[in-house]
């Protein structure tokens, strides 16, 4: 079976590690799909971060996508269906409730049959605090 991956990104540079990641569970016969949802008109969107995206995507062979939607859920079930996805990666989030956690709300909704993948926030010794 080919490998349908989709990368669901937000406006942050940090997200091109999922995208790499992405690019591995593809591998070279998958098909790599990243999807962003915002419910804000693209004017307002911060366009330096989406070109970087852009251009990670076409780094990776992957298709980007931008999806205007107040339904974040609906909006990536419908990509999932449009375009028989199987993998979805998400990065991991630091909400404390389950209730908010958009990464627990997505995996725990999607369509049977699509396994998820979440990616671990990375942390380095440079972003303790110092004082």
């Amino acid at each position: 079976m080919i490998k349908k991956v989709a990368v669901c990104v937000t406006k942050q540079k940090t997200c091109e590690r999922l995208i790499k990641r992405g690019s591995k569970i593809a591998g070279k016969n998958g098909d790599l799909y990243v999807l962003h949802v915002t419910g804000k008109e693209l004017a307002t969107v911060n366009c330096d971060v989406i070109q970087h995206l852009f251009d990670v995507s076409k780094k990776y062979g992957a298709q980007m996508s931008i999806i205007h939607s107040n339904n974040v859920f609906e909006a990536v079930n419908d990509f999932i269906y449009d375009n028989d996805i199987n993998r979805i990666v998400l990065g991991e989030s630091l909400e404390a409730s389950s209730k908010t956690d958009m990464t627990f709300t997505i995996s725990d909704n999607i369509p049977k049959g699509v396994k998820p993948v979440v990616v671990p926030v990375e942390y380095n010794y440079w972003d303790q605090d110092v004082v």
